[in-house]
């Protein structure tokens, strides 16, 4: 029975050891996690497909992602019906969108770090309908039986159990952790910051080459196929740049 017990006691620290880590990856506090995608490859075109069907598709989207060189966790959910998904670290937007084409998905979701917090959409084909900043966990979320995804332990019925000494070896269940993005929940909105970041207007007189720099840069990090680190480094010189004209004003 000891034997039993200690067993139980590593597979329980590693089950909340891995859902903590799960979290910690949809909140954007584990190392080295700019972005998040998550999605499921299974009954495409809204369709329930058989689970040998499925499980040809989880097969073919596992494939996919390491082609692609990317990482994944494996989780589960029920969402009307029992489903497996994925959450993917370091995926870009656009290449989420290309796979839930592809695996023929009506929706995705995707995460990126702004200001320091994971900002999820709920995206449709290419249109982000919604946004959201807060993932949802705790014995409320552990108590739906619908909608909500899942630490990928246990079995079928999602429980983890071990024998309980001194109650004619009746089990004890742990229940697989749950959580939700609450897309589409009027109680969690999302009110993005209108003017975060926004350029101020410059002085034409004063400042025609500056006026002239920036509007040469804009052009590049709008143009078509152009590399994310050229838009990115673009972009940092255009604020530098017009935090010093900020500066020199503000002293004046």
């Amino acid at each position: 029975m000891k034997k039993i017990l200690n067993e139980w006691k590593k597979y329980l620290i590693n089950e909340v050891s891995q859902f903590r880590d799960i979290m910690r990856i949809l909140s954007g506090d584990r190392q080295n996690v700019q972005s998040v995608g998550m999605m499921t490859p299974e009954n495409p075109d809204a369709q329930q497909l058989s689970k040998e069907e499925n499980d040809q598709l989880l097969e073919r989207f596992e494939g996919k992602l390491r082609e692609m060189n990317l990482g994944f966790r494996r989780i589960r959910g029920k969402f009307g019906n029992q489903e497996r998904s994925f959450i993917i670290p370091n995926i870009s937007r656009e290449e989420i969108v290309e796979l839930g084409k592809e695996f023929g998905q009506e929706a995705v979701i995707w995460g990126s770090m702004e200001d320091g917090k994971m900002i999820y959409q709920y995206i449709e084909g290419d249109v982000t309908k919604q946004k959201r900043d807060v993932v949802l966990s705790g014995p409320e979320i552990d108590a739906q039986s619908d909608f909500y995804s899942q630490e990928p332990g246990g079995p079928k019925l999602h429980s983890i159990t071990k024998p309980k000494s001194g109650q004619g070896g009746k089990p004890m269940a742990r229940t697989a952790r749950k959580f939700v993005i609450p897309f589409f929940d009027e109680d969690y909105e999302f009110e993005e910051e209108m003017s975060e970041g926004i350029m101020p207007e410059l002085d034409e007189a004063k400042h025609e080459d500056l006026i002239q720099e920036i509007s040469k840069r804009i052009s590049r990090t709008l143009t078509e196929g152009r590399t994310k680190k050229s838009r990115y480094q673009n972009r940092k010189i255009i604020r530098y740049e017009c935090s010093k004209v900020t500066l020199t004003t503000t002293k004046s």
